[in-house]
């Protein structure tokens, strides 16, 4: 039986720094797809991050390092893309909120 709660989803996003900005537009694939601008991607990724909290969202900041991003890519053979920046911060999504760190 459930607990009369509702089930709290967990959500990944992946999230830079404005210092790492530029060095993982270089190392996408995708590049085209991402903001030009790290101003304009803060917005945005804030603005997202604030609507899955609204829902009842539980949101896990995923920071990612473009190298070690490139590097945890190369070892799974994806592509340094959408899917796979998705597939990384569901991983430390689950991690952070499982206590399996």
């Amino acid at each position: 039986m459930g607990s009369g709660y509702p089930a709290m989803v967990g959500i990944g996003m992946p999230w830079y720094t404005r210092d790492n900005f530029q060095r993982v537009r270089e190392v996408m694939v995708d590049r085209d797809k991402l903001h030009d601008t790290f101003d304009q991607w803060e917005k945005a990724a804030k603005q997202g991050e604030a609507n899955l909290k609204a829902g009842g969202k539980i949101v896990v900041r995923a920071n990612l390092d473009a190298d070690k991003f490139a590097a945890w890519c190369a070892e799974r053979d994806l592509e340094t893309n959408a899917s796979a920046r998705n597939q990384f911060a569901a991983e430390v999504a689950y991690r952070e909120l499982s206590g399996k760190a």
